[in-house]
């Protein structure tokens, strides 16, 4: 038997779905994200592996790129990755030296139940 609707908890709200719902609004999210994956560098997959084996939210942009300035490709594999819905700077904002770099729940969700070689099939 199907689900026909179900309710999800969110803070003070609570949204009420149907399963075709959120399916769609996945799909859309995970085209979003393959879409980005597909012009990702390997050196920038190799930042992304890094920042997702991490210990949750542990890495600083510094220890990632220890030279970090903005504008430059250091720059560009984060931005890249953070439209992805990958990554974000931690309490938002532009990217820093200082930034600590938080998984955002979409990206840790897709990595761990999607996989990286699903992810980047095909690309």
């Amino acid at each position: 038997m199907r689900l026909k609707e179900f309710e999800i908890k969110l803070g003070f709200l609570t949204l009420k779905f149907e399963p075709r719902e959120v399916e769609v609004a996945f799909e859309g999210f995970l085209s979003e994200m393959r879409t980005i994956v597909a012009i990702l560098s390997e050196d920038q997959r190799t930042v992304l592996r890094r920042i997702m084996s991490a210990m949750a939210d542990s890495l600083t942009v510094q220890d990632v790129f220890p030279k970090f300035q903005r504008g430059t490709p250091e720059h560009e594999t984060l931005r890249r990755l953070r439209e992805a819905q990958f990554i974000r700077p931690k309490g938002g904002g532009p990217w820093r030296a200082e930034s600590q770099i938080e998984v955002k729940p979409f990206g840790r969700l897709m990595w761990d139940k999607v996989g990286e070689e699903q992810l980047f099939s095909g690309v």
